[in-house]
This record gives structure tokens, sequence and C-alpha cells, in this order.
């Protein structure tokens, strides 16, 4: 799995090799209260229209996708909620939600197999 950061954005990119899925990740920051203890997160996975359908999946912070949990962290305009308490992953296509690649990304997700950063 390749994870990659940049610099300017809060989210970071990882890409399942199964899938062949890329998707842009949002974690929220450690627990601000100090406390070490591991929280589990609900997890947001957000699935694109076709107008967000490609190769790139930095396109999925477009002008079109005004509102889009996957825009408004990006911009840090997020719900409080959404962006202290929620895990979101926003995985790319260019062919189609098919329902069993879906369930193969949602496996990737759940194994613990993508690297924190």
């Amino acid at each position: 799995m390749t994870t990659t950061t940049t610099t300017t954005s809060p989210l970071r990119e990882i890409h399942d090799p199964t899938t062949g899925f890329t998707a842009l990740v949002h974690v929220p920051p450690a627990n601000p209260s100090g406390e070490t203890e591991e929280v589990a997160l609900p997890l947001l996975v957000y699935l694109h229209g076709a107008g967000e359908s490609g190769n790139n999946v930095r396109d999925l912070i477009s002008e079109g996708a005004t509102g889009t949990p996957v825009v408004e962290l990006e911009y840090k305009r997020a719900l409080p909620i959404l962006s202290s308490r929620f895990v979101m992953v926003a995985p790319q296509t260019n062919h189609g939600w098919r329902p069993e690649k879906v369930h193969q990304f949602l496996d990737f997700l759940l194994s613990g197999q993508q690297q924190h950063g």
C-alpha cells in the first residue's frame, strides 16, 4: 500500500492494490484532552458521483464538488463533529461503483493494512 501526504493538505492519500482505488483520507487529530487511550471512531466512506470520476484522486476536490465531505475537510470548513469525530475516506473510480469492489475496499480499510500517517 502506498501512502502520500502533502504539506498543505489535511487529507492523505492511500492506495488499495487489490481494487485499484486510490482514496483521500481524513483522520481526526489526537484526543485534545490528552488521553492516550485509543478511541474507536465511526467511518464515513464518501462515494463520489459521475462528475468526479477519473484517475486523479485530488480531482475530488473540485469546484463542482462544493459541500462534499472531501472539499469541506480540505478547506477546513467541515462541521466540527465531522473533522473531530469521524474518519472519512473518499475513494475514486473511473468505472462506476461495483458493489464487489466497494466491499473489497471496505475489507482493505478495516484490515489495518493501510498506514496511518
